[in-house]
């Protein structure tokens, strides 16, 4: 999903997916929060791409620019 987006396109776009669990990178903390009040969504999951490299967290603690990580699964 991209950074760039408001809290309500965001919303527009998990509203047609139903999500049930968001895993966001915590500078996204508030967004993630606020998508979990509007779409329903069951579980956030937190990351923090800014700790200590593991496996390949490397290429994820050399980006340059934010990205909203998020993972959507269908429900059931």
């Amino acid at each position: 999903m991209n950074w760039r987006l408001t809290v309500a396109e965001l919303e527009y776009i998990l509203d047609d997916s139903a999500p049930q669990l968001l895993i966001h990178d915590v500078e996204f903390t508030d967004t993630a929060q606020a998508l979990q009040a509007r779409c329903g969504i069951r579980t956030l999951l937190c990351i923090d791409s800014r700790a200590a490299p593991v496996a390949n967290a490397a290429a994820t603690a050399s980006e340059s620019r934010p990205r909203l990580k998020c993972f959507m699964l269908p429900p059931g």
